[in-house]
């Protein structure tokens, strides 16, 4: 008896790890959007503070992984580094109560999702100026190409990410999701989303396409029919929506007119204005804040947008404006207060006026193919020196799929698998030899 009990306490358990994998997206595509104004509000979710969701602390994973930028940001110093326009997910959810007629509400809320490559950033202040600069590890740069940043693709390995970096992405997003699904007029959308967003200008080092360089830089959107605008139903401006990406590209023109001052001032052109970065302000904590309550926590916030002059020369400082209209995208607070205050019904003295049900059917095709519209573009002599589908090694760099066609169905499996290249990882060579799009399957990103 004294050997059998000796024998069972010798007895090795092996350990076992129980895994789960999620075969199929339990959230929604932000193409089931059925207005311009809950595509703003679902992003302003995912730029938000989730203190709407989750009280005043996050301590639970699942809470984290949904946890919104900002507070990612403020409470970890945590960026992303993948803003795109399949991070962004509709998560549906039961209201609490109950309706007029005694039903439970189904709401939508905006989710940012993937943070794989998020990274910890580290905070400098005004004694660490005689520190090395941060630059980045890898050559490769991290992210989605067409979304990512102008200064990030046009400085790196001298410009880290930054919050700046992530909410231009952010408003690449908005674009993306708005010229494929609202009125507008720009005729050809495809060619449109090929050119700003697969676009590149071949080189070493691929640059941002010239479409989406002018945006930053001069603050203007060109179409076909001259500067974008969106429109309602009936044809007429789309003032709200026309108003909040007006506001948003002055900023982002005020902080690339900062950014050719300093690139001017230190003579190489190399300035890393990104390590600047200061510490996060703290957000206000307090009682949680009801999920349909989006902009509790900033009502009674002014709009501090400013006009902004005409554009100025690198060797010319800028006003005093310009450099606070810079300044105010080194955190989230101004980005998520314009957001809301395009859609905030409570807003004083006059409250947003949008039109409903005033989404389209999507204007990219699922055989959507950028090299072709590209080649179509060379061969026509256009100014943005796009690269044709035979690129060599000065191709785009690698790309994400968008988690669009990861959420819808397709008719034709094997169709889908005939047209769309599969995605592969490695040098931009091989992102141009195989033809991904901005909806090829797959998923590679360089990391740094």
């Amino acid at each position: 008896m004294e050997s059998s009990s000796q024998e069972e306490s010798e007895i090795v358990y092996r350990h076992f790890i129980h895994y789960r994998i999620v075969m199929k997206d339990v959230c929604l595509p932000f193409t089931k959007i059925t207005s311009s104004k809950q595509l703003v509000e679902l992003l302003f979710d995912c730029v938000q503070s989730a203190l709407h969701q989750f009280g005043s602390s996050v301590h639970s994973a699942e809470a984290f992984f949904i946890a919104a930028h900002s507070l990612a940001y403020t409470r970890h110093q945590l960026l992303h580094r993948d803003i795109s326009a399949g991070n962004v997910i509709i998560l549906p959810s039961l209201s609490s109560g109950v309706g007029e007629d005694g039903q439970k509400v189904v709401t939508w809320n905006g989710v940012l999702t993937d943070w794989e490559l998020a990274k910890r950033v580290p905070v400098r202040s005004a004694s660490d100026s005689d520190k090395p600069k941060e630059v980045a590890t890898q050559p490769e740069r991290t992210g989605t190409w067409q979304f990512m940043s102008v200064a990030y693709v046009r400085y790196h390995p001298y410009w880290p990410v930054s919050v700046a970096e992530e909410l231009e992405s952010f408003f690449h997003v908005l674009l993306f999701y708005a010229v494929r699904l609202l009125r507008h007029n720009i005729d050809n959308v495809p060619m449109f989303v090929a050119e700003y967003f697969d676009g590149f200008i071949p080189g070493a080092r691929p640059k941002c396409s010239p479409l989406k360089s002018i945006a930053m830089d001069h603050g203007i959107i060109n179409g076909d029919a001259g500067t974008l605008q969106f429109r309602d139903k009936e044809g007429r401006p789309h003032s709200e929506l026309n108003k909040l990406i007006g506001s948003l590209l002055r900023h982002f023109k005020a902080r690339y007119a900062v950014i050719r001052w300093e690139s001017y001032k230190s003579g190489d052109g190399r300035r890393v204005v990104a390590n600047t970065t200061s510490e996060p302000a703290p957000i206000k904590s307090g009682p949680s804040v009801p999920k349909n309550d989006r902009f509790a926590l900033l009502n009674g916030d002014d709009d501090e947008s400013m006009e902004l002059e005409e554009p100025i020369q690198a060797e010319d400082e800028p006003s005093e404006t310009v450099k606070t209209l810079a300044k105010q995208l080194d955190s989230h607070h101004t980005f998520r207060k314009m957001l809301a205050n395009a859609v905030n019904p409570d807003r004083k003295p006059n409250p947003p006026i949008w039109p409903e049900d005033d989404v389209v059917e999507d204007r990219i095709p699922d055989r959507y193919d950028p090299r072709a519209l590209i080649s179509v573009m060379n061969q026509g002599f256009s100014a943005t020196a796009l690269a044709t589908s035979q690129a060599t090694r000065d191709g785009p760099p690698p790309r994400k799929k968008m988690r669009t066609d990861l959420s819808e169905s397709v008719e034709n499996p094997a169709l889908a698998r005939s047209t769309r290249a599969r995605t592969v990882g490695g040098s931009s060579g091989n992102s141009a030899r195989r033809g991904k799009s901005a909806k090829a399957k797959g998923r590679s990103r360089a990391r740094d």
